[in-house]
């Protein structure tokens, strides 16, 4: 379990992380085209996971009365639920009092009703939420979560018997440490780019990230996301799956010239529709893991 000098770092890290990542040239989930490729993957639509979740796939559910959302960050997607019509009272927390500063701000300029929303700091890895909830969320939050068995067994009481449980999250190697197939595949499509292509026409080699580095910055990344999907097991019963990849997408698109990037480049846009379509052959045929994904599912 985190000490609380680490949790302090967690908070002040996410306090100022979110800013930078929205706006992040980087970050493989600002880019337009992986993005819809990421929604079809989800949903089978171009539309934006939480939207169809909510109007789509619960489109017979006229409303939730009561939602938790774990560890919101700076609250973008409960500003989607509050606006969505389908949610009733929005319960949401997080680690980082600086997040939660962005999300009340965030829901004060959409002109959210103050009695619609609770917003808290609390620390995942102490869940000690009680009462009833139609429905929890966690999106990009149980990676972050040393202690997922106290999380899921939670969260099963506080939606059981009806309620769902909404997850969509990176369930790849902790603390990032790549296979060895994914490390290979990923240095062959370096070789084989242009260096008009590459961040700063470099061509490092890509290998697993410094753990001692990663905890320096945030303690909390990947810490056990690993552990995910088997432990999910032990407490729900999946209805709903749908995975959308990123094992080789998330760490090399850092290593891509993002100056090309969503600027209706075509050459830069075919090689990223190549690196998709390979990483989709090579999840279907076995050859790779999915990294992320997006689930519903209800209580055991």
């Amino acid at each position: 379990m985190f000490k609380k000098s680490s949790n302090k770092l967690v908070s002040k890290f996410w306090g100022k992380h979110f800013p930078e990542m929205r706006k992040d040239a980087a970050n493989w989930q600002n880019n337009n085209l992986i993005l819809n490729h990421s929604y079809h993957l989800m949903t089978g639509t171009s539309k934006h996971w939480l939207p169809w979740m909510l109007n789509n796939y619960f489109r017979e559910i006229k409303s939730f009365d009561r939602v938790l959302s774990i560890c919101c960050g700076d609250g973008p997607h409960e500003l989607t639920m509050l606006e969505s019509g389908k949610v009733g009272f929005l319960h949401a927390f997080d680690i980082s009092e600086g997040a939660l500063r962005q999300a009340r701000a965030r829901f004060a300029k959409a002109g959210i009703s103050e009695d619609r929303y609770k917003l808290e700091v609390k620390d995942a890895n102490q869940f000690d939420i009680e009462g009833s909830y139609d429905l929890v969320v966690s999106a990009g939050a149980a990676h972050h979560i040393e202690a997922l068995e106290r999380v899921f067994s939670r969260v099963a009481s506080l939606i059981a018997p009806s309620g769902y449980f909404a997850l969509l999250e990176y369930i790849g190697p902790s603390r990032f440490q790549w296979t060895e197939r994914q490390i290979k595949l990923l240095n062959d499509i370096l070789a084989a780019l242009p260096e008009e292509y590459l961040s700063k026409k470099r061509r490092p080699p890509l290998g697993r990230p410094s753990v001692k580095a990663l905890m320096k910055k945030d303690p909390s990344e990947a810490v056990r996301s690993a552990d995910i999907i088997p432990l999910m097991g032990e407490y729900f019963r999946t209805i709903y799956r749908s995975d959308y990849h990123g094992t080789l997408i998330h760490p090399l698109y850092p290593f891509l010239n993002h100056a090309l990037a969503d600027r209706n480049r075509i050459d830069f846009d075919a090689i990223l529709r190549l690196i998709l379509t390979f990483e989709d052959l090579a999840i279907r045929t076995g050859v790779l893991e999915p990294d992320f994904t997006f689930i519903i599912c209800q209580a055991k």
